[in-house]
């Protein structure tokens, strides 16, 4: 029977929530947690909806999927900033596989999509439970990048129809969707081209803005724990140190404002010179500080303004669609397209595989499962990816593994509200990772959008679809970054054809065969690198060790009788006759040399052997008994060698129980030293 504290350790592995949520202090963290995730709502909403019609489904599905996956996501999820909702990069690859021809009414593709999400997290939790997040390990990095970097692309090229006001059919390769572009310029929608470009200009105008505003620190954050490091640990001894403390930080306070505010006279007023003195010159503590600019000036006194200011910058989607919206009111459906009715309430609570058979038919069940299956695999990956760079940054670590329960509860639980499937979005989570304390921030954006599917979508009816084009490319650019391919020409030449090859492949052929591009170049990528080894040569050092003979500098001298190799990898179908053939050219060296009894091999570093490797290991080893020669090996796992001599390598029951023995290359000498004077 298992004990109630392992039942009560497992749950906690499971459950993070379970961990902080007892630890949790509405004085330390309440407040950061409703900042940011009132930050990341008013994102979220514009956001939402825009990806909803990148997917091809009405606006309302991407709201819906707002106000459930951050709910569920902190129940399991162990990363304590990712906002989990619909990702640009996601929604395209699930707009590609609900824009096939097979789907035909919107009813069927919406109820797709659902089962798309259904599956996702259904096949997200049963990989949590094999432990199959080392899956992250086989998909490298270049080949993620690259995949992602022509993703960016492709989102820009699929919203230049909505912005230029152009109709034209969606699923297009992107250099027929330029062209017909190109073609289709004289009959485009003065109107909704301005309004993109405007659009365009005040998104980027409040994220340059942002920048300027992250360098602001008002002087109150000198001495608050709140935004601190201090602030985010779970330690309630903090809170007593702080109100022992309070008169000690308001003088503190005081004396930083008196500080600054002296270097900012020093900077306008001119200074004399100094007089001459024998006395030595201390820096003065104001002397120290660096000279304000003058928004740091401005806003040094006033935090109330500067995090009004930056909620702007957040917000800048959110006053986009705003003004988008007075002006689709203004001109009408006559001049612009607009978003239309958004279905006003709470989603209807579904169970998904109830539309096999009526919506959706069932002979299209085999190809939803696959599509999920590679939904789930790029979610996952460019899920834990976000994480872990924003865990590093916070200081703790993250469970790929675990990242697998929060993100499947995220989407299974979504699916039964009618939810498209979702990942954590960088942009998102970048912005709740500034203010966040706790998960906590995630629920109170999802409450919010909550909210906001109650009250607030009449005026969504004349949203243009010009911004949310916009809104949506912007969001793209910011995943496009060549800084990746410029650093491997440097450093690893070799790996940036994996990254062009996964560029170029999705860019060329479309999401989905990208994906398969960019797995295949990685993979071919690691077969390469493992196809051709190095054999090492060894030989012996004057204090009787062993090293590479080979090396300038190394002092190891070659065995005459003996041939030592060493090879520093796994031993496999692609790279055995490699070895075979490396092997036997250090032999052929070796015999002009004179007499060679054998030839042991050191599998210190050779981790695992595999059945076609042993066939022809097995068949190169009778060649040297021909020749009355032998092979051995040395430093051998224990699960290797039992292989090795299960396999019937060594015919001789002698020679198997003297390989037995063999512990390190010292011993394999004289193994086959003493299987040679057998003979």
């Amino acid at each position: 029977m298992i004990a109630w504290h392992e039942w009560r350790r497992y749950w906690h592995k499971r459950m993070p929530i379970l961990d902080w949520l007892p630890k949790y202090s509405p004085r330390r963290d309440l407040k950061a947690d409703m900042i940011a995730g009132f930050t990341v709502a008013v994102m979220l909403v514009p956001q939402e909806m825009s990806l909803a019609a990148l997917m091809g489904v009405p606006a309302q599905y991407g709201l819906y999927t707002a106000a459930t996956a951050p709910l569920l996501y902190p129940l399991f999820g162990s990363s304590r900033v990712l906002s989990v909702a619909n990702a640009s990069e996601g929604s395209l690859l699930v707009g590609v596989m609900l824009r096939v021809a097979e789907i035909r009414t919107m009813e069927e593709r919406v109820a797709t999509g659902i089962l798309l999400t259904f599956f996702t997290g259904v096949i997200m939790i049963i990989s949590g439970l094999l432990h199959q997040g080392g899956v992250v390990s086989f998909f490298s990095r270049t080949s993620m990048h690259g995949y992602i970097t022509a993703t960016a692309f492709l989102i820009i090229t699929s919203q230049l129809p909505g912005w230029f006001g152009v109709p034209m059919p969606s699923g297009r390769l992107t250099i027929f969707t330029l062209f017909e572009i190109f073609a289709s310029m004289g009959s485009t929608n003065i109107a909704s081209l301005v309004l993109g470009i405007l659009s365009m200009i005040l998104l980027t105008l409040g994220k340059k803005l942002k920048k300027q505003l992250e360098a602001v620190r008002p002087l109150e954050t000198l001495t608050t724990l709140s935004s601190s490091e201090e602030g985010r640990d779970y330690q309630e001894d903090t809170l007593d140190q702080e109100e022992g403390l309070e008169e000690v930080d308001l003088l503190a306070t005081e004396l930083q404002r008196d500080l600054v505010r002296g270097s900012r006279r020093a900077s306008v007023a001119p200074t004399p010179p100094p007089e001459p003195s024998d006395k030595p010159v201390h820096a003065s503590p104001s002397a120290v500080l660096t000279t304000p600019s003058v928004l740091q000036i401005y806003l040094e006194d006033k935090p109330r303004v500067l995090f009004l200011c930056k909620l702007f910058c957040d917000g800048s989607a959110l006053v986009v669609c705003m003004l988008g919206m007075l002006v689709g009111k203004t001109l009408g459906e006559d001049h612009l397209k607009l978003t239309g009715d958004v279905h006003r309430g709470l989603p209807t609570p579904v169970f998904p595989p109830a539309a096999l058979g009526s919506l959706v038919p069932w002979s299209r069940l085999q190809s939803i499962v696959l599509n999920a299956a590679m939904i789930s695999l790029v979610f996952f990956m460019s899920s834990v990816a976000t994480g872990s760079n924003l865990a590093r940054k916070g200081g703790y670590e993250i469970s790929p593994n675990q990242e697998l329960f929060g993100l499947g509860f995220a989407n299974l639980g979504a699916s039964f509200f009618q939810g498209m499937p979702s990942s954590g979005a960088l942009s998102r989570s970048a912005v709740n990772s500034q203010s966040a304390h706790t998960p906590l921030a995630s629920m109170i954006t999802a409450c919010l959008v909550i909210i906001t599917l109650l009250f607030l979508t009449g005026p969504l009816y004349y949203l243009p679809q010009a911004p949310l084009a916009a809104l949506i490319m912007l969001s793209a650019v910011t995943l496009v970054d060549f800084s990746e391919p410029k650093w491997l020409r440097v450093v690893r030449r070799h790996e940036l054809y994996v990254w062009l090859a996964a560029f170029f492949g999705t860019l060329t052929c479309g999401l989905l065969r990208g994906i398969a591009i960019s797995i295949a170049a990685s993979l071919f990528a690691v077969m390469a690198r493992s196809k051709k080894p190095r054999v090492f040569a060894l030989g012996q050092r004057s204090d009787g060790t062993y090293t590479d003979a080979e090396s300038p500098g190394m002092d190891a001298i070659p065995l005459l009788d003996v041939v030592l190799v060493r090879m520093e990898h796994a031993l496999y179908c692609g790279n055995a006759s490699h070895f075979i053939h490396g092997i036997q050219h250090k032999l052929d060296g070796a015999n002009t040399q004179g007499r060679v009894l054998g030839v042991v091999v050191d599998g210190s570093r050779m981790n695992d052997v595999d059945a076609s490797a042993i066939h022809a290991l097995k068949e190169y080893a009778q060649k040297l008994r021909d020749r009355e020669q032998h092979l051995t090996f040395a430093n051998l796992r224990t699960e290797t060698a039992e292989s090795l001599l299960a396999s019937g390598l060594w015919e001789d029951p002698r020679v198997r129980e003297k390989q037995r023995l063999t512990q390190d290359l010292d011993a394999a000498i004289s193994c086959l030293r003493a299987m040679a004077s057998s003979k």
